[in-house]
């Protein structure tokens, strides 16, 4: 069935087809019926195929027809859920959509135009109207990504936060290690975003040293099931309450001198929370518990801090079984220079949305008897933050189109782009927040949400001093 079917023609299909007729389904839809047959004629053409049986007093549906008639309830009946979901989750304050991957991804911009028309006040920007299928959509790589998140982050960087980082985190690992039956399971959901993933990599007393991480799991059987139990502290787990399942990384090797080579990647299923604590307890007596950890930015996005207790997770569950046992070290970073690429393209969004709300603010606010986008200064620094911003851009472009290439080749590159990036993303919110003035530091406008923002970006997924230091620096020297 073809992916680019429109949603409003697939409803006056669907209409005529329970009806009977054009003139009722016109009066059904609130339309002419000239423009309900103008809808069902473009159908008809784009299939190249005849849907309607004319010939007949009443319409009837010809076998094309009886076929096309319940894929269209399908996607209709889908459009109807995924509005549902986007609706309960912008008044929270999140916005997570997912559709089955089997399904059509047209209902993506239908629903965001719904709901736009429908609650203006809380405008969720349509970014295209592609009506790929999800799987199609990602074999146009990272630049498609990038520029997603970019246009996500210009109003949210928590929204952007959403998009990407966690789940193709753990579906990197499953493509480069898991196990087929792995692969077959666990894949599918993460691209539907039936499933929701959380990374748990750092713990309270150890950050950039992954190496040296101290959870461990242990081999044990629980009621004549062969698995692992779990135990020790997660910190910063971004995403662990709603997740519903935890790709977590824990010391499988007790030896400690032997670093990244004793660490293996688990997919650790957990109950799905919406609160700020939570607390999952298995029947054999295993325990989860998580906390957010109060931020003054970046709030759309809660980081937890997790404890853990004898919590079982099934044999199957350690990623690529035996075969990756104590390389999970390996399967982990692999998705993390993706996540560092996707950090410098929210970087861009933040700044360029600084840069828009600033200009917008000069031009209304008089002071000295005219606006202040006057004064030769404010027109220098605007200049210098899109100068800024540009270049964070450019580089940014330029990795994601190296990591389609080549992702190992492009992975200082996409270091660079994430170090530059967010280091513009810092400077320019600052300058547009002094170019409020006192009003740059009210919660009223959106320059003082961009500020705090924008200081977590040099830290998470790489910090600064770490991508100098060990990762761009030591790549130039051994160049």
């Amino acid at each position: 069935m073809p992916r680019n079917l429109d949603l409003t023609t697939l409803r006056s299909f669907v209409a005529v087809a329970d009806v009977g007729g054009v003139t009722r389904a016109s009066g059904f839809l609130n339309l002419t019926q000239s423009a309900v047959s103008m809808q069902l004629k473009r159908l008809e053409d784009s299939l190249d195929t005849q849907l309607l049986d004319r010939s007949a007093r009443t319409i009837a549906l010809t076998a094309a027809g009886e076929q096309l008639l319940g894929y269209a309830r399908q996607m209709l009946a889908l459009n109807d859920e995924v509005y549902g979901r986007l609706t309960d989750q912008a008044f929270e304050g999140e916005v997570v959509l997912g559709v089955p991957h089997d399904i059509v991804y047209p209902s993506i911009p239908h629903v965001l135009r719904r709901f736009n028309a429908e609650y203006p006040r809380r405008k969720v920007q349509l970014l295209s109207s592609d009506t790929r299928t999800l799987k199609e959509k990602f074999r146009r790589g990272k630049c498609d990504m990038i520029l997603t998140t970019e246009e996500l982050s210009r109003a949210s960087l928590a929204g952007a936060g959403s998009l990407i980082t966690r789940p193709e985190i753990l579906a990197k690992a499953l493509l480069g290690g898991g196990t087929e039956e792995q692969k077959a399971y666990w894949l599918p959901k993460l691209a539907s975003g039936e499933i929701m993933v959380g990374i748990a990599v750092t713990e309270p007393g150890i950050g950039s040293d992954v190496a040296s991480l101290r959870c461990r799991a242990e081999r044990a059987t629980v009621d004549g099931v062969e698995g692992w139990v779990l135990n020790g502290p997660k910190a910063w787990c971004t995403f662990a309450g709603r997740a519903d399942v935890l790709a977590l990384l824990a010391r499988t090797d007790p030896d400690l001198s032997k670093g990244q080579k004793g660490l293996s990647l688990f997919i650790v299923p957990k109950e799905s929370s919406r609160g700020h604590e939570f607390e999952c307890i298995q029947p054999g007596g295993g325990r989860m518990s998580g906390k957010a950890d109060a931020t003054p930015g970046y709030r759309g996005m809660h980081s937890f801090t997790l404890q853990i207790e004898n919590y079982f997770v099934p044999g199957e569950n350690l990623v690529g079984g035996e075969a990756q046992l104590n390389r999970g070290f390996y399967l982990q970073m692999a998705g993390f220079g993706a996540g560092r690429l996707q950090t410098s393209g929210r970087a861009c969004g933040l700044a360029q949305g600084s840069l828009e709300e600033t200009a917008r603010y000069v031009v209304d606010r008089d002071q000295f008897g005219q606006p202040i986008s006057e004064f030769q200064l404010t027109q220098f620094t605007l200049g210098r933050m899109a100068a800024r911003i540009a270049g964070a851009r450019a580089i940014t472009y330029a990795a994601a189109l190296a990591f389609d290439v080549d992702p190992r080749a492009a992975g200082t590159l996409a270091s660079q782009a994430k170090l530059l990036a967010c280091d513009v993303a810092v400077a320019v919110s600052q300058d547009g927040q002094v170019l409020h003035g006192g009003w740059g530091y009210a919660e009223e406008y959106p320059i003082s949400r961009y500020v705090v923002d924008a200081t977590v970006l040099p830290i998470f997924e790489g910090v600064k001093a770490i991508l100098e230091l060990k990762v761009i620096g030591r790549a130039i020297l051994s160049g």
